[in-house]
């Protein structure tokens, strides 16, 4: 919440600043650049207890203006996160082990943005949809979908810094082991991610 109240002060801050007016338009083209922090809570189905893990991800996003509002676009991503635990299952019964240490992983998300403009203002707020994708080799994964809501603040006509909030919902399948009588099993099953993520970086128009 305190992260949020912060993001929101700075989109005001901007907002009320200056006046380098910067508008996109219609044909132009965005490559951006975003660091991120990602707060992710999972809950396992059949159970009411969910655990929060955090994560940092690098960024880099190619967008295109199909109208002056509407931005449509593609980003690639590496994760850093902690390493998942891992599940042994040649033993009489399955062990799961707590891995130590972080784990780097790439992945990507498509999203659409409508951008607010105004005449003579260098800040253009926005809203929008994106779904993500944070692990290629992640079969489990099976990705997430949200909203998107920032504001870009140019400090020149073509160059400004992005601060953006998304809010994304997810699926993904989660080892689980079942006693069968004497008989302990591995299954999977299916588990919701929600995840607050953060982000600060640079865009540019060309």
């Amino acid at each position: 919440m305190a992260s949020l109240k912060a993001l929101t002060a700075v989109v005001v801050l901007l907002a009320a600043s200056g006046a380098v007016q910067a508008q996109q338009a219609k044909g132009d083209l965005e490559l951006g650049f975003q660091g991120m922090y990602a707060s992710i809570a999972t809950t396992t189905k059949g159970s009411d207890e969910s655990t929060t893990t955090s994560t940092g991800m690098l960024q880099m996003t190619f967008g295109a203006f199909v109208t002056n509002h509407l931005e449509l676009g593609f980003s690639p991503m590496i994760t850093i996160g902690p390493k998942p635990p891992t599940v042994d299952t040649t033993g009489p019964t399955p062990t799961v082990t707590t891995e130590t240490g972080n784990k780097t992983t790439t992945g990507a998300n498509v999203f659409a943005t409508w951008s607010i403009l105004a005449n003579g203002s260098r800040v253009s707020p926005y809203v929008g949809m994106a779904a993500y994708k944070q692990d290629f080799s992640d079969k489990d994964d099976k990705g997430s979908f949200g909203v998107t809501l920032g504001s870009k603040f140019y400090v020149a006509p073509k160059a400004g810094i992005n601060v953006g909030l998304n809010i994304m919902v997810g699926k993904r399948d989660t080892p689980s082991a079942v006693l069968n009588g004497t008989t302990v099993t591995m299954t999977k099953v299916s588990s919701t991610t929600a995840t607050a993520m953060f982000q600060v970086g640079f865009t540019y128009l060309f």
